[in-house]
């Protein structure tokens, strides 16, 4: 008996550090020209949802897989050029078009 919850300890052990140990989805702060300015967001996705935050407001985009595969690749601190819809969806989301970097 003392065996097995050793076992079981040792398991949840390494599943903690498993899990601690994981890279997120966060790309980081990028710095983000568009036709408004210069601006520093923070990029984070659910799923193929993108947030930036611009002077305190969060703006929010819907995207495809082949943009997101694209954001995941940004370095932090990259500077990229994003295009995107100017009518917001039902939701208040814009479309993100494209994002390439400068």
């Amino acid at each position: 008996m003392k065996i097995m919850r050793l076992v079981l300890m040792l398991l949840l052990f390494t599943l903690v550090l498993y899990g601690c140990d994981q890279p997120t989805n966060d790309v980081g702060e990028v710095k983000v020209y568009t036709e408004l300015g210069e601006f520093v967001g923070i990029i984070e996705s659910e799923s193929f949802m993108v947030e930036i935050k611009l002077e305190g407001e969060i703006i929010k985009f819907d995207t495809t897989s082949m943009i997101w595969g694209e954001i995941k690749e940004l370095e932090k601190g990259e500077k990229v050029k994003v295009t995107f819809s100017v009518p917001q969806n039902f939701a208040g989301h814009h479309f993100l078009e494209k994002i390439e970097p400068i």
